[in-house]
């Protein structure tokens, strides 16, 4: 009797860390890239992302920064971020 109450919960527990596992692999796949169109004629000063189960701005560990942009002149500005580099960079068109 012992015997299979130990191996329930080891079987329990091997499949909440599979699941654990699983969820981690998934949520880093996601694509973290995104297209921001603005028509509104007004500069964009600063653009805060953050991720959609968050309830409040959370702490700022990916800044980056680009200056000297006229996004009422330039078409099109495609944000990437490579999170394995922890780099960032921006096509413009």
């Amino acid at each position: 009797m012992k015997r299979i109450i130990l191996k329930s919960k080891v079987a329990i527990a091997l499949g909440v860390i599979a699941i654990f596992v699983t969820a981690t692999a998934f949520a880093r796949a996601g694509k973290q890239d995104f297209l921001l169109h603005n028509q509104t004629g007004v500069e964009i000063h600063s653009l805060y992302v953050s991720p959609h189960s968050a309830n409040d701005w959370e702490e700022d560990i990916n800044s980056l920064e680009w200056y000297d942009l006229n996004l009422i002149e330039i078409d099109e500005v495609t944000l990437h971020w490579d999170a394995k580099a922890g780099k960032g960079w921006a096509d413009i068109k």
